[in-house]
Formats: structure tokens, sequence, C-alpha cells
């Protein structure tokens, strides 16, 4: 409590956030960015098919392929566990 405003949060959001972009970008330089987005969709279709058997993936393209991301349902968890 106390007369504190925001400690651990930024109120009005962090100036400093657009210095990682800039600094993984510089770090890695162009083929290094590439291969990086390359690696994270792989490894991203990786998990996907692995999991797929396992869980409800809400969200692919038309070859059944994600981004570097995807979203598993997990309604069928929270219906039988409560």
């Amino acid at each position: 409590g106390g007369s504190l405003a925001a400690v651990s949060a930024a109120p009005w959001g962090q100036a400093g956030i657009a210095a990682i972009p800039w600094m993984f970008c510089t770090m890695l330089g162009p083929q290094g960015v590439t291969d990086s987005a390359r690696y994270a969709i792989l490894n991203a279709n990786y998990m996907k098919a692995r999991l797929a058997p396992h869980y409800s993936i809400c969200a692919t393209n038309a070859q059944d392929r994600c981004s570097h991301e995807f979203i598993i349902d997990c309604s069928d968890i929270r219906r039988k566990s409560g």
C-alpha cells in the first residue's frame, strides 16, 4: 500500500522497451535475424506437431502450419478437472 504509485510497472509504458529490439537486430545482424525467425517458425511447428495429438490447436493455416507461435485450447482440461 502506501502513497507510492506504480512500483513494479511503469504507469505510462517504458521508454527503454524500444532498446530491446534495436539491440537484438544490431547484435544479430540481418542474417542472424532471418535465421532467428526461421528457427522460431521451425520450433513452433515441431512443438505443435508433438502436442497436437494431446491438445486441440486453435488456429493454423491451410497447410496446417503455424507461424512463430500457436494456441492450445485448454477448455477440455478445465471442463474435466473443474
